[in-house]
C-alpha cells in the first residue's frame, strides 16, 4: 500500500508557499492507514452533514449522493464527526449510539481507526480548502474575507501537529498566502 500511496503524491505539483514542506503532505497518515483494521466494506456516503440531510416526520433523508463509495463505515463517522463539530459529550452520545447500531464486524477496531481517519479528514480539509479558498480571494467579493481567513488558520492549524510545524499558524501569514499577488 506505501508504494501505491507514494507514486501519485511524488507527482504531485508542490505547495504553494509559504505552506510548502519537504515532506508529502500525507506522508504523516501513512503509517495510520497501513495500520486500519479490515472490516467489511458498505455503502459509505462520505458527505453527511447538516446540509445535506432533511429531518422530518420521524425520518431522516440524505442528499448530495455524488461522494459515495464502498468503503470503510468508520470513515463515514469520521467525515460526519469533522464537518459536524459536535461538542464533547455530543460526539460521545454519537458515537455510542453508532456503535451499538452497527454489526460487530463493521465496528472491530473502531476507536484506533477512527482517530486515523480523523486525521486525515483534517490534513484533507486544509488542503483542499487551502485551493478552493485561494481561487475564491482571486474571485473576489463572494465571501467575507476574515470569515475565510479565520476558518482557513484554524484548519491548518488542525492538521499542523500532523505535518510537525512546530508554532502554530499566524491569521496574517494565510492572509499573505491567499491574496492575489
Amino acid at each position: 500500500m506505501r508504494h501505491r500511496l507514494r507514486r501519485p503524491l511524488a507527482a504531485a505539483p508542490p505547495a504553494p508557499a509559504p505552506f510548502a514542506r519537504e515532506l508529502p503532505f500525507l506522508a504523516s497518515v501513512d503509517d495510520l492507514w497501513c495500520g486500519l483494521t479490515p472490516r467489511p466494506f458498505t455503502c459509505v456516503h462520505a458527505d453527511v452533514h447538516r446540509r445535506n440531510m432533511i429531518v422530518g416526520n420521524g425520518a431522516t433523508t440524505f442528499l448530495d449522493w455524488e461522494l459515495t463509495l464502498w468503503g470503510d463505515p468508520v470513515y463515514d463517522l469520521a467525515v460526519h464527526l469533522h464537518k459536524m463539530a459536535y461538542l464533547p459529550e455530543e460526539e460521545a452520545s454519537l458515537t455510542t449510539r453508532w456503535s451499538s447500531a452497527m454489526p460487530s464486524e463493521h465496528i472491530v477496531g473502531w476507536q484506533d481507526d477512527l482517530v486515523a481517519y480523523r486525521t486525515h479528514e483534517r490534513i484533507k480539509s486544509a488542503i483542499v480548502d487551502a485551493v478552493r479558498y485561494s481561487q475564491l480571494f482571486a474571485q473576489g467579493g463572494s465571501y467575507p474575507e476574515d470569515q475565510l481567513i479565520d476558518t482557513m488558520t484554524a484548519k491548518l492549524n488542525a492538521a499542523r501537529p500532523h505535518w510537525h510545524i512546530p508554532a502554530p499558524i499566524d491569521p496574517r501569514t494565510v492572509e499573505r498566502a491567499l491574496r492575489p499577488h
